[in-house]
């Protein structure tokens, strides 16, 4: 799955050799495509996507989402989206890499799926999203299939920020393999662990601390931060503002650096703590 910065010729290359299944989010709808493989006529791809009729609708949960400079902020809403679908062959690009000649494909046969909100509140730009797929999108079964797995996308790109935030793995100047998996490694355990926890604290709330976190980590935030640790949402607050996190109204959610910060302190005093306790009676401590 890869947003629209992954819709290039070469990619779609890449991943073919590799015989691995791509869903790309489609940047230039002005693309020129190809209805048939044996053809030498070709259309733009937006002038493709009007010709496809409706042929499902689906509702999708979005969320909100800040002003930027290339699109206006966006409320969160349920949204009912008009799915088509449909085949081209993609031909190559005139202007190409070495590496493009070498493979030698000259087009390439994709699905491509178009959901398009139906509508949208007033003063809210229109979803709209156009996806190519090497995913078999013959049935709607398969279309929806092709969907969920794009749904993925932003949990994918979420936890590579939780790593690239968290361990810096890219400011480590380790310059082999061997030394590197080891950190990757844990990394992206740790980094699923912050995840499911801050994905539990805005979705379930109130849901028992105790039940998703290990006692002695609550415990020892209660003990630093004088404070009774009932629920998932107060443990990620908590630990953010062990991370500098001002916890005000006007503050939103913290951010992933934040929350870092907050758990390797925890982690921290947690192994400061067992190691104390594993001290043989030396007399250090009077």
């Amino acid at each position: 799955m890869i947003d629209r910065e992954g819709d290039n010729y070469e990619v779609f290359c890449h991943c073919l050799a590799q015989h691995t299944r791509l869903i790309v989010r489609v940047r230039d709808l002005s693309r020129n495509v190809k209805l048939q493989a044996d053809t030498l006529k070709v259309v733009a791809l937006r002038d493709f996507l009007t010709s496809l009729e409706v042929r499902a609708e689906r509702t999708l949960e979005v969320s909100a989402k800040a002003r930027t400079r290339r699109e206006p902020a966006r409320q969160a809403r349920t949204a009912t989206m008009e799915v088509r679908w449909g085949a081209v062959w993609v031909p190559r690009p005139r202007r190409h890499s070495p590496y493009l000649k070498a493979q030698g494909v000259r087009q390439i046969p994709l699905g491509v799926l178009s959901l398009r909100e139906k509508a949208p509140p007033p003063g809210q730009a229109r979803i709209e999203w156009v996806l190519y797929t090497t995913w078999p999108v013959n049935t709607l079964h398969q279309v929806d299939e092709a969907i969920s797995y794009y749904r993925w996308r932003w949990w994918i790109e979420e936890w590579h920020k939780v790593i690239k935030s968290g361990t810096r793995i890219k400011a480590r100047q380790l310059e082999s393999a061997d030394r590197l998996r080891p950190l990757i490694g844990v990394s992206a355990i740790e980094a699923v662990r912050l995840l499911q926890l801050k994905s539990l604290s805005r979705r379930q709330p109130e849901c028992p601390a105790a039940q998703v976190v290990p006692k002695k980590y609550i415990r020892m935030l209660e003990v630093i931060q004088e404070r009774k640790i009932e629920t998932v949402g107060e443990f990620f607050h908590r630990v953010a503002r062990l991370g500098g996190f001002l916890d005000r109204k006007e503050d939103g959610e913290p951010g992933w650096q934040t929350i870092w910060h907050g758990w390797e302190k925890l982690a921290l005093m947690i192994r400061g703590a067992e190691a104390f306790h594993d001290l043989p009676d030396s007399g250090i401590c009077g």
